[in-house]
């Protein structure tokens, strides 16, 4: 319960300022369609290119007593399914229409206003087709010259993921390790990956 509270709580959105009334979309229903192309509110460790790592918000002493939970957002432990995960790590990507986090070993679309799904997905390292885990690297929500828009996220095993932003499909997968022969699991990627000039910087611990 405390995961999910956090996450909502980092949000200011998935509040509402109205008092009373229930929530349109119950959570885990599935959303209609995702645009991809919407307008990015929040987008990796430090909100922008500029690290500005705060915005303006709605809330004031005035309003900050009315505050209603909307929602809460959850997931699996991924070592143990049946049991909710214990932690969330990473900074979400916000647009005006959808929230992309990860937690356990899902990468989740939903709802920014109701916290419906539009798709889930997990990774696979593609070098021996088992299961990968995202760690507390950020997402980075990065137009695709070829339309739409990608996904990037760092995994445990030191691979970085591109995927399609508007189903969660994977693109490709990168091992960024500094020994391709040696799949250390301490070389994970565990912070913010950044876009510039057509080029992806990974941090790599």
């Amino acid at each position: 319960m405390r995961l999910a509270i956090w996450l909502s709580v980092s949000i200011f959105t998935t509040f509402g300022l109205a008092s009373g009334g229930g929530v349109s979309t119950a959570l885990g229903d599935e959303c209609t369609k995702l645009d991809s192309n919407s307008p990015i509110l929040s987008n990796g460790f430090g909100q922008d290119q500029s690290n500005t790592r705060n915005g303006i918000s709605r809330i004031t002493s005035k309003n900050v007593s009315h505050l209603r939970l909307r929602f809460a957002l959850g997931g699996s432990d991924p070592k143990q399914p049946s049991k909710p995960a214990r932690e969330r790590r990473g900074a979400p990507t916000v647009t005006e229409q959808a929230l992309f986090y990860f937690v356990g070993n899902e990468i989740v679309a939903a709802g920014r206003r109701t916290g419906c799904t539009f798709w889930t997905a997990t990774l696979t390292n593609p070098e021996d087709g088992k299961p990968d885990t995202p760690r507390s690297s950020s997402i980075l929500l990065v137009d695709n010259p070829n339309g739409g828009r990608m996904l990037f996220v760092g995994s445990k095993s030191g691979f970085v993921y591109g995927l399609d932003a508007a189903d969660g499909s994977t693109i490709w997968g990168k091992s960024v390790s500094e020994d391709p022969k040696d799949r250390d699991p301490l070389q994970m990627v565990t912070g913010g990956i950044q876009f510039y000039d057509s080029r992806l910087f990974v941090p790599v611990a």
